[in-house]
């Protein structure tokens, strides 16, 4: 099952600032370095923001990010936690889930955009995962 990136407007307006603050010296002063830069840029923040997303599997958790992508076994994941945490990570919003596996090892922080299914899914594939009792529906 697929689950799409919850999307912030603080968020988009970093990533897209981003570009656009990179484009200035293109506008100012005619730089086409810069404006090679900036389209590598928005290339780059266009793609991550399309195709960040969470396939779970029978037994992965797929984290996919732009052009990457990083594979976490769902035996190994251990809790769920409803988190706020602005690392840099593949999620599109700040209202996120850490989620950690592998006795405490690895960390990933991601924002499912339906939380409550992403977390029921994952529950169903391995029961004996804690889940921060926020993440629940009330």
């Amino acid at each position: 099952m697929y689950f799409t990136s919850k999307k912030d407007v603080l968020v988009g307006m970093i990533v897209w600032g981003a570009v656009v603050a990179c484009s200035l010296p293109f506008f100012m002063e005619g730089s086409f370095t810069a404006l090679l830069i900036t389209a590598i840029l928005g290339a780059f923040f266009g793609w991550a923001w399309c195709k960040t997303g969470y396939e779970v599997t029978e037994e992965e958790l797929i984290v996919k990010t732009g052009f990457t992508k990083a594979v976490i076994p769902i035996a190994s994941i251990y809790k769920l936690t409803k988190t706020y945490n602005p690392a840099s990570a593949p999620a599109l919003s700040l209202n996120r889930i850490e989620v950690l596996y592998n006795k405490g090892m690895g960390i990933a922080l991601i924002s499912p955009q339906d939380r409550q299914m992403f977390v029921r899914v994952l529950t169903e594939r391995n029961p004996s995962i804690k889940v921060d009792e926020r993440l629940l529906d009330k």
